[in-house]
């Protein structure tokens, strides 16, 4: 929780998490949003990073490191809310959907496969995110 009013601008908004994975082809959607004290929760930037290729990282403490780059960001989180972190395997329909399999997004007839993500935040994996905070403002939580 803000204890303090903390204004955010910027392009280098990014969550920086460790992940699991078993699908060779995948997605991370990521997005910030508000929290307030009713728990209701207001987006305020997003952005979707897409991952082929290579053999899946075991569920381990070897998971990946993966950041996502948001949209850039321009919000003065309230004092008392919750700085808030969603992150998905996907955003469809916003985003073309990821069969999973590393076949062509626009493939109509593509095998579509789950991708079974794990988001790590523990001391061998740890997760965060980087918000640009105005200079001379101080955020303590």
């Amino acid at each position: 929780m803000t204890t303090v009013e903390l204004p955010a601008v910027g392009r280098r908004s990014r969550p920086r998490t460790r992940v699991g994975a078993r699908a060779l082809s995948r997605a991370l959607f990521a997005h910030i949003c508000e929290v307030d004290a009713r728990r209701v929760s207001t987006n305020v930037c997003d952005g979707l990073r897409r991952l082929a290729g290579g053999a899946p990282p075991a569920a381990t403490v070897g998971a990946s490191r993966v950041e996502v780059e948001l949209s850039p960001i321009a919000h003065r989180f309230n004092r008392g809310h919750r700085v808030g972190v969603q992150i998905s395997s996907g955003a469809h329909p916003r985003f073309a959907r990821n069969p999973g399999t590393g076949t062509s997004l626009d493939s109509a007839d593509a095998e579509l496969l789950a991708a079974d993500q794990q988001v790590f935040h523990d001391p061998l994996r740890p997760s965060a995110v980087v918000l640009p905070v105005l200079a001379g403002t101080s955020w303590l939580c």
